[in-house]
């Protein structure tokens, strides 16, 4: 099955470790990129940007492979796009 890379800052952190249960029990390998402790001082750009680094980066290495990502913002809302070629 298809591995899924997450990240979060403080914001969203309890969120993330709720998905990535419910998302592993669904067969699906997960990839946390952090946070990886509850820190209230942290930045959503100190998690995202090696997240976006990381994608882009299998993405240049996967060309013409389907490609979806999601923002999921709190408490629950979720923009689903995918790459065009």
């Amino acid at each position: 099955m298809s591995k899924l890379f997450i990240a979060s800052d403080h914001a969203g952190f309890a969120l993330k470790g709720a998905l990535v249960e419910h998302i592993q029990t669904l067969g699906y390998d997960i990839e946390d990129i952090g946070a990886f402790s509850f820190n209230p001082e942290d930045d959503y750009p100190d998690f995202v940007t090696p997240l976006a680094r990381l994608r882009a980066a299998l993405s240049s290495a996967a060309a013409g492979r389907e490609k979806r990502c999601a923002r999921i913002v709190y408490p629950v809302s979720a923009r689903l796009s995918s790459a065009a070629k």
